[in-house]
């Protein structure tokens, strides 16, 4: 079995209760060349996983996305049609976007965000990258009809 990487290096030295200097024994602390190889093939093996995990974010990104600025939820939504009306070009702020509760809780990171956005058909990302909108634009319905499209549901069970 290896020796300990601490074992003999000063770094690690410390005095007990009488002044004896003794090294630390602590298996957390002093880990050995083989345990420090695992530990860097588990991280090797995590970078493996990453790549499908932020595949599958991206992709629930998009979904949220393409959904606020789908047309049952975007003929519905005030703040957001206010937001898009604000805009002489219609787009609303990638910031505004990403600080709705659903948008933080599946990612914070804005470069994911935009990722999502680009993968999209339908929206379009400003060349600032900044603001986002709607490639298509929004049909116009009368109020009456898009009522007669929502259906509303509640307690469903889980």
């Amino acid at each position: 079995m290896e020796q300990p990487i601490v074992q003999n290096n000063p770094e690690f030295q410390s005095e007990d209760k009488h002044g004896n200097e003794s090294p630390i024994k602590h298996q957390d602390v002093s880990m050995t060349s083989v345990q420090n190889d695992a530990v860097l093939d588990e991280i090797a093996a995590g970078q493996k996983t990453r790549k499908p995990r932020i595949k599958g974010l991206l992709r629930k990104l998009q979904d949220q996305l393409e959904f606020y600025f789908g047309d049952s939820n975007l003929l519905k939504d005030r703040f957001l049609k206010q937001k898009i009306s604000d805009h002489p070009e219609s787009y609303v702020s990638v910031d505004v976007i990403a600080s709705f509760n659903r948008m933080k809780s599946l990612s914070s990171d804005r470069n994911l965000i935009i990722q999502a956005i680009n993968k999209s058909q339908l929206l379009e990302l400003s060349s600032d990258e900044k603001w986002v909108r709607r490639s298509i634009p929004l049909p116009s319905l009368p109020e009456k009809e898009i009522d007669s499209r929502t259906i509303y549901v509640e307690n469903l069970p889980a």
